[in-house]
């Protein structure tokens, strides 16, 4: 039987393959203690009790997030360092947690730009939501009626009607702008600290509600890392990194072949207790997602 404490050196290399990856999360989401966890969190705080359904719904909520995020890994994971790592992080913040929620997010080529042009696109779609919302009735399924609007107007394609209805109703329940987003093999083509190419990052962490949290994660396996260049060179870019407004966390493959868990929760406390205060009340309090939403 495996346990959440033997989640160690073990099984660790158990995350390099998706199959075993998938069959892990299979056996985690079946133990007593995601049970447990599962109905404290989406149970009702003044009844003291969890409804069938919302249990329902929160199971397969976490279940599909943690699962999509595997196939996004083994998608972009470029080492089996990357892939032990991404996979125990997206364990504690989904399966063993969730500590902090995390959203995990396929490799950009232009992160800064990207993320600009998210920020543009979502944070303009979900204020006209919520004006929207505010004027009809509870019983109207405003999600439905603004994205039947927005494709009459062509705003959005008729195709993405019902995606756009799905996100819609996330958003409504779940943190998304106050939660760190993971991006794997984040690219920064205008930052050259003595290359001619520009730099790409194992992880990027960033959060839609608040622009100037930037946390890059890089794993340095003893493989690319082990010389007096390559050090070297890791502590030239770091610094340019810092210049320009970044927070670095470097982790090395020994301590993460050896404890996956405890590097990626570590990673996660350190998230938790660097976000601004104004973001950490909202994500672990109970106001709604669309309170705070600014460009």
């Amino acid at each position: 039987m495996i346990s959440e404490e033997r989640f160690g050196p073990e099984i660790a290399q158990r995350l390099i393959d998706k199959e075993s990856t998938i069959g892990l999360l299979d056996h985690f989401v079946e133990s007593q203690n995601f049970i447990a966890r599962t109905k404290e969190r989406f149970g009702d705080p003044e009844l003291g009790e969890t409804t069938e359904l919302a249990y329902f719904i929160g199971c397969e909520m976490v279940k599909r997030s943690a699962r999509s995020n595997i196939d996004l890994i083994f998608d972009y994971s470029e080492s089996p360092i990357e892939s032990i790592f991404l996979n125990s992080l997206n364990f504690n913040s989904t399966v063993f947690g969730p500590t902090v929620p995390i959203y995990f997010c396929p490799p950009t080529s232009d992160t800064q730009n990207d993320i600009r042009n998210w920020r543009r696109h979502k944070f303009r779609m979900f204020w006209a939501f919520r004006k929207i919302r505010g004027l009809l009735p509870d019983s109207s399924s405003p999600e439905l009626r603004f994205a039947e609007a927005a494709a009459d107007m062509g705003i959005i394609p008729e195709s993405s009607k019902w995606p756009t209805i799905a996100e819609l109703m996330i958003n409504t329940v779940l943190p998304v702008f106050d939660s760190p987003h993971v991006v794997v093999q984040a690219g920064f083509p205008n930052f050259k600290p003595g290359t001619k190419r520009g730099i790409r990052c194992d992880i990027f962490v960033w959060i839609p509600s608040h622009p100037q949290y930037k946390l890059i994660v890089e794993l340095d396996g003893y493989q690319y890392h082990s010389n007096r260049q390559s050090f070297s060179r890791d502590r030239q870019r770091d610094r340019f990194l810092r210049s320009k407004g970044f927070d670095v966390l470097r982790f090395g493959g020994s301590e993460v072949n050896t404890n996956p868990v405890s590097t990626s929760a570590e990673l996660l406390d350190y998230i938790r207790s660097t976000i601004p205060d104004i973001v950490r009340d909202r994500l672990y309090g109970d106001s709604l997602p669309f309170g705070h939403i600014s460009e």
